[in-house]
């Protein structure tokens, strides 16, 4: 059995490789590769092996971050190495402590069960990638703040902000200007991301901001004003996380 799950998760890291677009597209194939890698780690894998994996593949996330976002194979055994402390779900509860982990990724199955139109399964699963996406970016200690702070606000803001992660379309933008840079540049998780890409920082940042003007265009000012308080009150590693999203 482990042979065949082995052989079933090459097959599949090989579209990846080859044809990332039909990964991508490919919702079904997506949660597969998870279960999959579930599957293989619950059957070959002590917990405290997966804890050490888990931790080396943090290491490189936060030392070498552009290797991580090149790396999908190491992306997915991420999310599967997640995904394994909570099955059930993304929050667990034990007394006062909160953790969260990743939204589970329903099957398309499950999800017209529940009444919901199959038409839609396709960007609700996006939508649980592109957001799984920024929590596992954040460092572990960050992701309850993120998740509850953002629980907190305007349903509006909420629809508005998983409505730009389902459109990835960027206009045309020109570089921040040397001043805007410079004032980016005093914000510790700007500055990190100013480092991280380097000449691209400007292009990137630009990118990153019309798309979170794009969600602001379609608030009112109350809500728009709880945006900027929310972006404000992140901590780095969630900011550097969205930021990142946002670029894209």
């Amino acid at each position: 059995m482990t042979d065949e799950i082995a052989a079933e998760i090459a097959q599949i890291n090989d579209v990846m490789r080859t044809d990332r677009g039909r990964y991508d597209a490919d919702p079904a194939m997506q949660s597969r590769l998870t279960d999959l890698y579930q599957a293989q780690q619950t059957a070959s894998s002590p917990p405290r092996a997966r804890q050490n994996e888990k931790a080396q593949i943090e290491q490189i996330m936060r030392t070498d971050r552009k290797r991580y976002d090149r790396d999908q194979e190491m992306q997915a055994r991420y999310l599967s190495l997640l995904t394994s402390q909570d099955p059930a779900g993304l929050q667990t509860h034990s007394g006062d402590s909160y953790s969260v982990d990743l939204i589970p990724m329903p099957t398309l199955s499950d999800w017209t069960k529940q009444g919901n139109p199959a038409a839609d399964y396709t960007n609700h699963a996006k939508a649980i990638r592109e957001t799984n996406d920024i929590i596992t970016g954040m460092d572990e200690a960050d992701r309850a703040e993120f998740d509850r702070s953002f629980s907190l606000l305007p349903r509006p803001v909420q629809s508005a902000a998983l409505s730009a992660l389902l459109d990835t379309r960027t206009a045309p933008v020109w570089p921040l200007a040397e001043t805007a840079m410079s004032e980016l540049g005093q914000v510790p998780a700007y500055a990190a991301l100013i480092s991280e890409w380097g000449h691209e920082a400007p292009r990137k940042l630009a990118v990153a901001q019309e798309r979170l003007l794009r969600v602001v265009d379609r608030l009112s000012d109350g809500d728009t004003h709880a945006v900027f308080e929310w972006l404000n009150g992140l901590p780095k590693s969630a900011v550097v996380s969205l930021t990142r999203k946002l670029a894209r």
